[in-house]
This record gives C-alpha cells, structure tokens and sequence, in this order.
C-alpha cells in the first residue's frame, strides 16, 4: 500500500473512533484526599428518583498551576536563560499533568479535545531546539497517557479507600498529587473509568510523540520509546476494546512508515515482533457485534506489515497474507488491503502454492468485486460505484505487478509466466476502462460489470500460458516490441 492509500486509511479509522467524543455529557466530581467520599448526590424531591452520579472520571484541572505556568512554560520551552528547566521543574510538570492533560479527560472538553491536542503538540514543537526539555516532556507525556489509558484503581488500605492512578513509577490521586501508599494496601477494579474518548485521545498522544522534530527534508523522528509498548500492552492484545487497538495502530504505522526516513531502522528483532503481532490480530475471529470495528483494525495491520516489507522466516508473513486471500470467508475488503500490501514486497521466490495460482486467485477478486457490485446495486436506492470497482481493481493489479512502479508484486516472481500476467494485465486494465469513460447510465454499468466478471474468469480458465514473446507483442498491439520482464509493459502504469 502506497503512504498515501495507508495515511487516508489512518485518518478514517480516527475520524471513525473519535466520534466517541460526542456520545457523552457527563461529568465527574474529583477526590482530593485519602479517604475523602464522593459528594453524595443530591436528595431528589419525596417521591423521586435519586439524582444519578457522574459516569465518567475525570482528572482534577488545576487552575493555579495554569496561572503559574502561564508565565514560565513559554520561557522554558524556548530554552530562556532566565527559566531553566531543572530550577523549574515542578512547574513544568505540574503545568502539563494537573492543567493541559487534566483538561483532556474532562468531558465537557471533549467535543475539541482534537483542538486541545493539537495546541499541545504546538507546545512540543517549540521544545524542538532542546534535547532536555523535548525527553522530560516525552517521559511526563508518555507516564500521563499511560495512566489514562490504564486507568484508575480504588487503594483500600487501613479502613479507608481512595481513587488513583499509576503515572510512571507514582501512585497518585486524580488531583495529580503523590499518595502515600501504606503496607498491605489492596488494589481494586472499579466500574468507573475515564471516557473512552479521553482514552483514545491519550493513544493518539503516545503515537505522535516525537524525539526529534522535523528539519529541513527530514521528517520527524518518532519517539520509539512507546512503540512496544503500544504494541504489546494495547494493539495485540485481544481483550483491550477495538477502538483504542486501532488508535494504537495508528501511532505503529506512523512509525513504520516515517522512521526510516528519519533515520530509525528497525533491528530484525522488533521487526519479527511487531510482524507476529500484527498477523496475530489479522487472525483473530471478530467478536459478534464488532465485525466492522475488526476490518479496521485488520485492514490496518495488513497496511503496517505491507510497509514493513518484512519476509519472515522463509516467506512466512507472505504465506500468512495469501492465506487471507484464499480464505472464502475473510471479507473483500480485508483481501483488497492484502492485494496493496503483498505489492510492495519484493518476493526472492516463488510463493508457496506456486505464481500462478496466486495471481489467478488475485485475479478472481476482481471477478467477485464486480459480481458484488451488480448483488448491492440491486438493492433499493443503490448504484454501481464506478470508483469503488477502479479502486478495487487497481489494488488487485498492484498485487501482481507491484506498487507504484517500484517492482514488488507476486506475478514478477516466475519468469516462465511473464507472458501470462502481461496478458492478464491488459484484461484488467480494459475491466477498469469500462468505468473510466465518464458513462453514468446504470445499464451499461451493470453491464460492464457482467462483462468484466466474465472476461476475467473466462481468460483464468483457459490456463493459457503460452510463449510470452507472443503475449508481449499482442499487449503492446506492436509485432516487434519487448515487454519489461517483470511488471505491466513498459510506460504503462496501474492507474
């Protein structure tokens, strides 16, 4: 999958989940010492129902600490001799932890909290000139965001009880200050969290943090002190809810995708790990109610193992992949997402079941993409979409002739069958033509549709391979030209 295709899948999947944002009203009345109750709820008129209490938590929004930062933090963030950050310290920390990621949590913020993060991260870039400042606010920024992602948990110790979060190494209060834990104190589960939307912001946080901001031609250097952690405690496993796995692999593929223009390679260790875990998640069964929330997610880790280009032993992660496309029950789009991705690898073999039956099966998407076409559009207030089927296709030849004319691809891995795929690309290319014409009249569409379900089946039927001289000759429509031994013809492109 080429950046741009997997960047548009990035920014869908995050409109999708932070409409979360705008489910939910409620606030929180915040705890401030060892022991200290909730406000009992206010006593309903005789014969009423008892006034409901807040659903969500909300970390404590510290209005002092606004108004000391105030006057400190832009000094500090430019590297001002006059506000050095070891003799502030405190303010700095208490001004980010009790104020600006206080204020994320709270629910009446939520409908902007993008606007919040966003200026957040216009702090972080001032920051950029100060390797110091830039690793302490990585390390606050990382402990804060995992304390809101994890949740609280209720201490009982003593008789008493109290709400904390785990930030780091500390156990503090929702107010943001330490909590003096004693011996023997007891850890509890509670049935009340921070919002979901404060949740997925807090990840979305994690995978933008950079150590090094962007210069001139080189982009920024992802700060991969959080990447593990985003794929072994929140992406990978099962039981975490769909929706922060996918902000998590958002942040994993901006790593993927930007680090190594950065100058951060993956060692072949955490690539292996990071490819078990994605396909770990591409082989998971969807939970009954979630099948959409699990295509994204699966569409996502397909994405990141696509632009990883990591083989595995012996082609394993390839072999995993066509697995997906031969499986009747995976749906189109997952295969579609595979197609882009198997485009960029650059295959040293053959795969397992041989070329061409994986360039035929490749191939037959296309058949079942324009056979589900004509079944949805005869469906009330349904048309054809003549985009969706030249985008389907197009994904269905980057998989047998790589991506973006970078080489890749599964039909350049038998030099016997070149005159095959050749001929094969001109069939989907005239299938993609009969969308392409500017033609808005639903019968002909249709027909199209038909005509191109049969032109390709028909031609994966008759298995001809024959002498690829020949087929590069009939492809290129010129008796003496010579076709690129891998890929579509020469000067002829995907789209």
């Amino acid at each position: 999958m080429t950046s741009r295709q997997l960047l548009s899948s990035s920014r869908v999947s995050q409109r999708c989940c932070m409409a979360l944002t705008l489910l939910c009203t409620c606030l929180f009345p915040t705890l401030r010492s060892w022991g200290q109750e909730e406000e009992p709820a206010a006593k309903a008129p005789a014969g009423g129902a008892a006034a409901a209490g807040p659903k969500y938590l909300e970390l404590t929004v510290d209005d002092v600490v606004r108004r000391k930062g105030n006057s400190t933090i832009p000094g500090i963030l430019r590297g001002s001799a006059n506000y050095p950050l070891e003799s502030n310290r405190k303010v700095f920390s208490d001004y980010y932890s009790k104020y600006v990621f206080a204020r994320m949590t709270s629910v009446k913020n939520l409908s902007t909290v993008a606007k919040l993060r966003d200026e957040f991260f216009e702090d972080f870039g001032k920051c950029a000139k100060s390797p110091e400042i830039t690793a302490h606010l990585n390390k606050l920024t990382t402990a804060v965001m995992f304390a809101i992602v994890n949740g609280p948990r209720l201490a009982v110790a003593q008789g008493k009880e109290k709400i904390v979060v785990r930030v780091g190494t500390q156990i503090r209060g929702l107010d943001g200050q330490p909590v003096n834990i004693p011996p023997g104190t007891e850890y509890k589960p509670m049935d009340k969290d921070f919002h979901p939307a404060a949740k997925y912001n807090a990840i979305l946080i994690l995978g933008r943090l950079n150590s090094e901001a962007a210069r001139a031609g080189k982009p920024a250097k992802p700060y991969s002190d959080v990447r593990l952690p985003l794929i072994q405690k929140i992406a990978e496993p099962s039981d975490v809810p769909i929706y922060l796995r996918v902000a998590a692999l958002i942040g994993i593929a901006r790593h993927i995708k930007d680090g190594p223009a950065a100058g951060v390679e993956l060692d072949a260790g955490t690539q292996a790990l990071t490819a078990a875990a994605m396909l770990k998640i591409i082989a998971e069964q969807p939970t009954l109610g979630q099948e959409a929330g699990y295509l994204w997610l699966q569409k996502q880790a397909v994405d990141i193992l696509g632009a990883m280009q990591f083989l595995g032993n012996n082609g394993s992660v390839v072999e995993q992949l066509t697995a997906v496309i031969a499986d009747p029950k995976r749906p189109l789009d997952l295969k579609f997402t595979v197609c882009d991705a198997l485009g960029q690898f650059k295959l040293p073999a053959p795969p397992k079941n041989g070329t061409k039956q994986l360039v035929d099966q490749l191939a037959m998407l296309a058949v079942d993409a324009c056979r589900e076409e004509i079944y949805m559009a005869g469906s009330p207030g349904q048309r054809v979409s003549p985009g969706r089927i030249v985008a389907r296709v197009n994904s269905v030849m980057t998989g047998i002739y790589g991506s973006d004319g970078e080489g890749g691809g599964v039909g350049a891995t038998d030099a016997a069958l070149n005159g095959y795929v050749q001929r094969l690309h001109r069939k989907l290319a005239e299938v993609k033509k009969g969308f392409s014409t500017g033609q808005n009249s639903e019968t002909k569409l249709k027909t199209a549709l038909k005509t191109g379900a049969d032109t390709i089946e028909t031609f994966i039927s008759s298995a001809d391979t024959a002498d690829p001289a020949d087929a590069d000759a009939e492809l290129l429509d010129e008796p003496n030209a010579k076709a690129s031994p891998k890929g579509p013809p020469a000067g002829k492109t995907n789209n």
